[in-house]
């Protein structure tokens, strides 16, 4: 489990920009001067990355001005509809499958790579996929060796004897209502140098439900091979970067350059529970896979376009960020004008970052233009002080607690966002 504290303000419909002040000199209207605040925590303080944390001594407690500077910017954003000041216009959201059809997918085992950079070049289809009870499985293979990738001969049948397993024998298997063809739980399960070549495929168990038998997928090896298209795996690559078990250097061969398959004792992997009882072991998601590794494809005869390590995966958004937030070609091309993206032009700025300061950050300068308008604020270091004698500088006492991991940040869900319901705008 993860915790996500985010909770997002809704975007603003319009942000309003204008000419700066500027520097030159102090206008009609403008103030100069200094004051000091003080921020009293109801709550115990969490320390920034970068701080140094006091410890159980006890030390004045000093953060730097700098990340006050960047806090306070974020509330001022939010109250004056400033423009969204870190952002990657360009992003492409990965969120997780919520439904897909069985029928357009198929197992596969990675039968090539690109020995240089990694990325997987073919496949060799499986041409018929049954799936096996947990318990069925375990009966030929136990959750110590059953692993994706592991190839068994089998043979299936009901008593007396298991014969040639057969995805369209009526008698061994069933479809449920999604689709799937599953071996039926009276058929028997026998390893035979004579039976077909069939490769297990084992995912992660926690997305399951928990009402419902684990089932683990069994694809029949075929001698067809399919070319992956190149966009294939850069796509396979940005939607493994969520996972818990990645990013990672490269995997799929050694530092010597030998091929990492299943049977290999460097093979990534993480074992799987469901219900507390061991399914196997199941590939690590850190964005690699090496020859012998199973993967779902995109079903057909022509090259495959997708792959993905569960049936219930991770999919790519097919419009980047700028766009979900309302900007138009125009504003992608040559900076916002009432757009929430990041102000790049000093002479036309949100009112944050009129105040704040703005950098182009976005690298669409034009030779050696200056694009950049300096803060009219300067933020000191935040000290720890006595609260009734706040000249006095007190020291203050740290402890090292553990922490559920966050998740990241998930703006275009919108089960996340703040309701403005019942709330009195006037």
């Amino acid at each position: 489990m993860f915790v996500n504290p985010y909770t997002f303000v809704p975007l603003p419909e319009r942000v309003k920009r204008d000419l700066p002040r500027g520097h030159l000199s102090l206008t009609d209207g403008g103030l100069s001067g200094w004051f000091d605040v003080v921020w009293r925590f109801d709550s115990d303080y969490l320390l920034p990355q970068d701080g140094t944390p006091p410890g159980e001594t006890g030390a004045v407690l000093e953060i730097r001005g700098s990340t006050v500077k960047g806090a306070v910017r974020a509330v001022h954003e939010v109250l004056v509809d400033g423009c969204l000041r870190v952002f990657d216009d360009d992003a492409l959201p990965v969120h997780r499958e919520t439904a897909v059809q069985h029928s357009a997918w198929a197992l596969a085992v990675v039968s090539e790579i690109d020995q240089v950079t990694g990325a997987v070049t073919a496949v060799q289809d499986c041409d018929a996929v049954v799936w096996i009870e947990m318990a069925q499985v375990h009966r030929v293979v136990g959750p110590d060796a059953l692993r994706s990738g592991g190839r068994l001969r089998l043979l299936a049948g009901l008593p007396p004897g298991p014969a040639t397993l057969s995805p369209a024998d009526p008698t061994l298997t069933e479809k449920d209502r999604g689709g799937r063809v599953r071996l039926r739980g009276d058929v028997e399960l026998a390893m035979d140098p004579d039976g077909e070549e069939w490769v297990f495929h084992v995912s992660d168990g926690h997305a399951r439900r928990k009402d419902r038998p684990y089932y683990v997928a069994a694809g029949r090896r075929s001698q067809r091979v399919r070319q992956v298209e190149p966009g294939a795996w850069e796509v396979f690559r940005r939607e493994s970067r969520g996972s818990g078990d990645g990013p990672a250097k490269q995997t799929s061969v050694t530092s010597h350059g030998t091929p990492v398959d299943p049977t290999h004792p460097s093979w990534p992997y993480a074992d799987v529970e469901f219900r507390k009882q061991s399914v196997g072991r199941r590939r690590c998601a850190d964005g690699w896979l090496g020859v012998g590794d199973t993967v779902w494809v995109s079903r057909g005869s022509g090259p495959v376009r997708r792959l993905k390590l569960a049936m219930l995966w991770r999919a790519q958004g097919s419009h980047p960020a700028a766009r979900r937030v309302g900007a138009s070609d125009e504003e992608v091309d040559k900076g916002p004008s009432s757009s929430p993206l990041p102000c790049v032009d000093p002479e036309w700025l949100c009112p944050t970052c009129a105040v704040f300061g703005s950098a182009d950050t976005g690298g669409k300068r034009r030779k050696a233009e200056q694009r950049s308008y300096g803060a009219h604020v300067r933020f000191g270091a935040l000290r720890s002080v006595d609260p009734d004698e706040r000249e006095a500088e007190v020291a203050v006492t740290s402890t090292e607690v553990p922490l559920p991991p966050l998740g990241t940040p998930r703006p275009s869900s919108g089960m996340f966002y703040l309701s403005h319901a019942g709330i009195n705008v006037d």
